[in-house]
């Protein structure tokens, strides 16, 4: 791969455009002949391993999110990058590690812009969900609490909140969610369907 000299920039673009138009192969190349002649380049290790996320190929995405890190230990993308990686490969107890310490390193972040707080609750989802698949109910609710206290009125919350405490056994907390998320959107008919469906279990 011929490159550029000296115009990251340009390099990036040319891997992004391989990428958008299906060229995956000749994008994975531009990045690995990026990153050696630049080894301590993160936007291209960092694209590299998004990559690798969406071809499935986790171990190689986890390199290149351990070498960012030890470029910049605070490079919270990297932190996300491998809890979405261990979690995809069903290593639950890893995958909330990491996703706590991406959300601990951005709330601090946030102190200096808040506008990206909206990201912070997503990742909670998969904080909660994570906690949920390795039977962690209680740190599961907590991360939902923390996306209702950012978000009042985020319906997908109180449901899945409800369908821990109706797993519980805790009917009347479940009943409170779902009334909750019912009346955020009385018309939503597939939400009332599941909330049906979760009751009479």
């Amino acid at each position: 791969i011929q490159l550029e000299p000296n115009n990251n920039n340009a390099q990036i673009k040319l891997a992004l455009t391989h990428e958008l138009s299906g060229e995956e192969d000749m994008a994975v190349l531009v990045y690995k002949a990026i990153i050696e002649k630049y080894p301590q380049y993160i936007p291209a290790m960092s694209n590299l391993a998004s990559l690798y996320i969406e071809q499935e190929d986790y171990k190689k995405a986890i390199c290149l999110f351990k070498n960012i890190l030890k470029v910049n230990d605070q490079y919270y993308r990297a932190f996300l990058g491998l809890g979405l990686c261990f979690d995809k490969m069903g290593k639950y107890i890893y995958a909330t590690r990491f996703y706590k310490k991406y959300i601990d390193i951005k709330k601090t972040y946030l102190k200096i812009s808040e506008s990206s707080i909206g990201n912070i609750d997503d990742i909670n989802y998969y904080l909660a969900t994570a906690y949920y698949k390795q039977g962690e109910t209680d740190k599961a609710l907590q991360a939902y609490d923390a996306i209702i206290a950012l978000r009042p009125e985020e319906r997908d919350a109180y449901y899945l909140r409800g369908v821990i405490h109706a797993e519980k056994g805790n009917t009347e907390a479940a009943l409170l969610n779902f009334d909750k998320t019912i009346s955020l959107n009385p018309k939503d008919y597939d939400r009332l369907i599941d909330i049906y469906s979760v009751i009479i279990r």
